[in-house]
């Protein structure tokens, strides 16, 4: 079955999942400052909570993809940093707004999670992915498990 043209583009980690991070960090943050709970354990609490979203945020991306493409065929192509041709499988997605996110698994690997926002991909090619996985129905080659 075709699936229509391909999709090609070139992938680097968003920001938004460690600024989401960070947020609720910070609202967990806001929490603690009630009187409910002993001073002590309310400081204890916040400050694991703003060094884990610090963490998150500081981190590099464990993502070493540069570069997806979506064939006609169905077929998920990754081009890795190592200058790699990976095939993989579109395992599931979700459309949130005008974001995607796309859960690919490679062969032998845990999944990996493509977070695709407007601060790492162009309007146009997230329009294209959202009508293109429109159309995917489960049992698809290249739709979701």
């Amino acid at each position: 079955m075709s699936y229509g043209p391909g999709i090609r583009f070139d992938y680097r980690p968003s920001r938004v999942p460690a600024g989401l991070a960070l947020a609720g960090a910070g609202t967990v943050g806001l929490a603690m400052a009630t009187p409910v709970l002993p001073w002590l354990l309310r400081l204890g609490v916040a400050t694991v909570a703003l060094s884990l979203a610090w963490r998150q945020w500081r981190s590099p991306p464990a993502c070493a993809v540069k570069r997806v493409q979506w064939t006609a065929d169905g077929d998920w192509l990754l081009d890795t940093a190592a200058s790699e041709e990976c095939v993989a499988t579109l395992k599931s997605f979700r459309i949130l707004g005008s974001q995607v996110l796309l859960t690919v698994r490679m062969a032998s690997q845990r999944p990996l999670t493509l977070w695709l926002a407007g601060d790492n991909s162009d309007a146009n090619t997230r329009r294209q992915l959202r009508m293109r996985l429109g159309r995917l129905s489960p049992g698809d080659p290249g739709g979701t498990v």
